[in-house]
């Protein structure tokens, strides 16, 4: 998953740190002319932006983003992404397994996530290893699918668990079962349009992987 919102918020976050102006105000900029992220997804991504600017003494920058956020949110703009995200979450729910009840009621902003690596591609990214902003790296399992979405399940890895997960010493369950898991819809463009944040163990058993299942090229895990 690719986003627009994870592009932006590197380069902005990469300007700040270098001190450099200008740059950091022409990626901001970025975010208006790409045609994305929207509805909570741009408020938490200038968010981002304006909590990163201010302590590195950039207040003009800090300021744009918070003048741009209390603009954004009177905007018709908001509301029909707003309508939008809630339309597809409720035809997401009509298509996919129906164990996703389980999924919190709330919902929160797609995490900003670049996809370093694929592990595995069955007709599309089924596993991937995906890096945020602040370096962080994330576990991605496409769990669920209809004719417009996938539902992927986003947990932080650490190094060590990686190399485990190469060498076929930890099974993928282990990997992404973490307190703090994102679940995400993104189109076929793999642009997020919903997101969850759960403790994957309240998941349903049927949208997990396989206890005993392993990165492939590895057999299962026998008890």
């Amino acid at each position: 998953m690719e986003t627009i919102a994870a592009r932006i918020l590197s380069a902005v976050l990469t300007a700040i740190k270098q001190q450099q102006h200008e740059a950091a105000f022409a990626a901001l900029q970025d975010a208006e002319e790409l045609g994305g992220p929207e509805g909570d997804d741009y408020v938490a991504l200038m968010e981002a932006v304006r909590d990163a600017a201010a302590p590195a003494g950039m207040q003009a920058l800090a300021e744009d983003a918070a003048t741009r956020i209390t603009v954004y949110k009177e905007s018709d703009g908001y509301r029909q992404a707003l309508q939008r995200a809630r339309e597809i979450a409720a035809q997401a729910a009509a298509q996919m397994r129906p164990t996703w009840i389980l999924l919190p009621d709330q919902r929160v902003p797609a995490p900003c996530l670049h996809t370093l690596s694929v592990l595995a591609d069955y007709n599309g990214p089924q596993i991937v290893v995906a890096q945020g902003p602040d370096g962080a790296l994330y576990l991605g399992v496409a769990s669920d699918e209809t004719p417009g979405l996938v539902r992927w399940l986003y947990a932080p890895i650490t190094e060590a668990e990686l190399r485990s997960l190469h060498a076929g010493e930890l099974s993928l369950r282990a990997a992404l079962v973490k307190p703090r898991t994102y679940v995400v819809d993104a189109d076929r463009e793999e642009m997020p349009v919903a997101a969850w944040l759960c403790d994957a163990t309240t998941l349903h058993e049927s949208d997990l992987p396989q206890p005993a299942a392993l990165l492939p090229g590895h057999a299962p895990v026998v008890a």
